[in-house]
């Protein structure tokens, strides 16, 4: 079990437009930024691991997920990278192993899976190709 660990949070107030929050961890490090304008999430946003290595990266539109997000391993490496349209997954999803590998990568149309998505092996090597319509699995082919 991990532990809960408290997180100071403060606001950079601007007289106009967006304010900066900042959340840090207990010894004063940065955990994460984030702006909010009229009382949503709105703009870019980072989160970091205690040692400062990137967490994860994006952007929100108005309290919503929006454009490229990408989540970082601890090292540094991408673990996945998605694209999201006002809160919903649509676009070109990827994720790795820790070892920089790909894992399995594919595209998201209106929240739904859809398309060919094609699953590996850690060690880089093919799995399966996977094809879906719309959320629905049409067909499964272990490589």
């Amino acid at each position: 079990m991990r532990p809960v660990v408290p997180l100071i949070s403060l606001a950079l107030v601007a007289s106009c437009g967006p304010q900066v929050h900042v959340r840090l961890y207990p010894d004063g490090t940065p955990y994460e930024q984030v702006s909010r304008e009229d009382g949503h999430l709105h703009g870019p946003m980072v989160a970091h691991y205690p040692d400062g290595i990137v967490r994860r990266s994006g952007s929100y539109l108005h309290g919503l997920l929006d454009g490229e997000w990408t989540f970082y391993w601890p090292d540094g490496s991408r673990r996945s990278q998605q694209v999201y349209q006002e809160g919903v997954r649509h676009g070109r999803f990827t994720e790795w192993f820790e070892s920089g590998n790909e894992h399995f990568s594919g595209e998201w149309v209106d929240g739904d899976r859809h398309g060919i998505w094609l699953h590996y092996n850690p060690d880089g090597s093919p799995y399966a190709q996977v094809e879906w319509n719309r959320g629905t699995r049409v067909l499964l082919e272990h490589l």
